[in-house]
Parts: structure tokens; C-alpha cells; sequence
């Protein structure tokens, strides 16, 4: 027999099929996020050079060297590090049911890669939602009214999962003035939003109170549960939205084209550049601390450490 066959413990494609099938049965993993680990079981770790290799028998090296000479030649570093540390948390099941400790610990990953924030500027933000009134009909198809959405879209912070989620009759409050995020959509697929901080109260400004209020009637006529819709009821699909929609309309305007995704970092941008607390921008956006918030957007807070503000307090005092 071989050293695979007479070997008591699971071979490294066993142990990852059995890691799948155990998260298929756990209630708080989203189904958007078990697609990606079918994805990357199928793609890469199933065609593993030691895919047939006990699990007790390989080493880090080897996880090392895996990523290094085959996974680095078709694949970003982030998502190296992604796998990586899916790669860790399977070898976590397998402690204490047929190993002793984990060898992935001590794993060398690529150094991450910063996103990039090619953010889109207020008069840009200006004349798409200008113009886009003007494409209403050209996008029907796609979208109900693109120009409402793009207004939500800007104004709210909103990802992308999250406003295509927007439920008119749950998740609207107009009496609070505010939109309630409790839900977001993969994929068609409804969820939890990503994380228990992203479960919030986002405040409507009046230009989103109107937009909304304009959209929760085209909603209710159309017999649809979600606040944004196409042509046959159903929620707005990203990727459908992104080719037909939001692509053609940048290139329309000979504006640059960046991801719509970008709608989220103009707004935490603008807003901090016009001076509003990043510890707000904070709490509407969802994220899990402000040091998030400080992290990725310090470099559109105004730069006011020139010692007037010590001036102005100290110049009262004296008075």
C-alpha cells in the first residue's frame, strides 16, 4: 500500500471537501461567501500538487512554495492572502480531530496590496446626476430610474449589496427620516449584511428623502417588494448594472471610468472635505471602527495643523 493509502489520517482534498460540507451546515455563513470557497477549492486547492497527500504530511514549506511557484503566476496578492488564510482556518477544523497543530501557522504571505481610491469628484458626481435624468428611458430596461438611484447611491454611502437590498416596505422609515439597513443581496441571493456594524440607520439628506419617496412610488405600482428594480420587478443586479448601465452612461459623459464601487468612496470623501466628523461618516458607512474610517480616508480630512485653531482658543481667552 501506498504511503496515501495506509495512512490514517485524511488525504488534503478529503479534508477539504469534508471543511466545505461542515460549512454548508453552519447558519451564519452566507451563501455568497461559501460560492467563493466552492470557487477556490475547485480552481486551486483540489488541484493541489498534494491534493492526495495526507494532511499530516505536508508542511508549511510546502504551502509556501504552492503559492509561490503556482498560485503568485495567475493570482493578485490579496487574493493569495485570501487563501491562505482559507487555508488556515481548514487545517483549524482538522486540529483535535486528526492532528495535533496547525502548519499553516508561520505561512509567509505576500505583503497586501492597498486598495486603490481613485474616488470620483463632486462635479463629476454633479453631472452624472445631471445628465443621468436625461438617460432615464435610454436605461428603463435595466433600471426603473437611474437618476434616483445614483442620487441614493452618492448620498447615502451605501454598498453596493445593500442598496439593491432596500425592501420599500421594511426598510424605509420616513417618519425618522432615516434608511434602515438590515439586509444585502449577492447575487441575487438575499443575506445578513457583511458585518454586525453594517447592520444600521443610514440619515436621509432631503435631496435622498425625495429621491426615495419618488422611488417608493414606482415600487408600490409595480407590485415589487425592492425599492430599486428593473424592468421586470426584480432587485438590480450589480454586475448586469455595472456593463449596461453605469459604464455606458461614464463613457456617455467622457468622464473616467472608475468601479461603481467608487460611489461609496465619494461620498466618504466629499463629505470629510467639506469638513463633516469622520466619527459620523463612520457609523453611516457601516464600518467596524473609525480607524477605518481614519485609515482609508485621512488624506481627504483638510489640513488644518497650521496652529490657528490654538490662536482662535487662546486669542478668547485672553480677551
Amino acid at each position: 500500500e501506498s504511503e496515501e493509502q495506509a495512512h490514517d489520517t485524511p488525504a488534503f482534498g478529503q479534508l477539504c471537501v469534508e471543511w466545505f460540507e461542515d460549512k454548508k451546515g453552519d447558519p451564519d455563513v452566507r451563501q455568497d461567501t461559501l460560492e467563493n470557497y466552492m470557487g477556490m477549492l475547485n480552481a486551486q486547492f483540489l488541484k493541489a500538487p498534494f491534493v492526495n497527500k495526507p494532511i499530516d504530511k505536508i508542511n508549511r514549506f510546502e504551502f509556501q512554495d504552492w503559492w509561490k511557484n503556482e498560485l503568485a503566476k495567475t493570482l493578485g496578492k490579496n487574493t493569495i492572502r485570501y487563501y491562505i488564510t482559507t487555508l488556515h482556518n481548514i487545517y483549524s477544523y482538522a486540529v483535535g480531530r486528526y492532528i495535533d497543530f496547525n502548519p499553516t501557522k508561520g505561512i509567509k504571505k505576500p505583503k497586501a496590496k492597498k486598495d486603490e481610491i481613485d474616488t470620483i469628484t463632486k462635479p463629476e458626481v454633479e453631472i452624472l446626476l445631471d445628465k443621468a435624468t436625461e438617460q432615464e428611458e435610454y436605461f428603463k430596461k435595466h433600471i426603473e430610474s437611474v437618476h434616483d438611484y445614483l442620487v441614493v447611491k452618492f448620498w447615502t454611502g451605501l454598498r453596493i449589496s445593500e442598496i439593491n437590498a432596500l425592501e420599500t416596505r421594511k426598510h424605509i422609515d420616513l417618519k425618522n427620516n432615516e434608511i434602515r439597513v438590515r439586509q444585502s443581496i449577492v447575487k441575487g441571493i438575499l443575506g445578513d449584511p457583511k458585518n454586525d456594524s453594517s447592520k444600521r440607520d443610514v440619515d436621509m439628506c432631503p435631496m435622498v428623502r425625495q429621491a426615495v419617496k419618488r422611488q417608493m412610488e414606482r415600487s408600490i405600482k409595480k407590485r415589487t417588494k425592492f425599492l430599486f428594480f428593473n424592468s421586470e420587478g426584480n432587485s438590480i443586479d450589480a454586475h448586469n448594472f455595472g456593463k449596461h448601465v453605469w459604464r455606458p452612461l461614464m463613457d456617455m459623459l467622457n468622464i473616467k471610468y472608475r468601479t461603481f464601487e467608487q460611489t461609496r468612496h465619494a461620498y466618504a470623501s466629499i463629505l470629510l472635505a467639506e469638513g463633516e466628523r469622520p466619527h459620523y461618516i463612520s457609523k453611516q458607512m457601516g464600518h467596524a471602527s473609525l480607524h477605518t474610517t481614519l485609515t482609508r480616508y485621512a488624506k481627504f480630512i483638510p489640513n488644518d495643523d497650521d496652529g490657528s485653531v490654538l490662536s482662535k482658543v487662546t486669542e478668547k481667552l485672553h480677551r
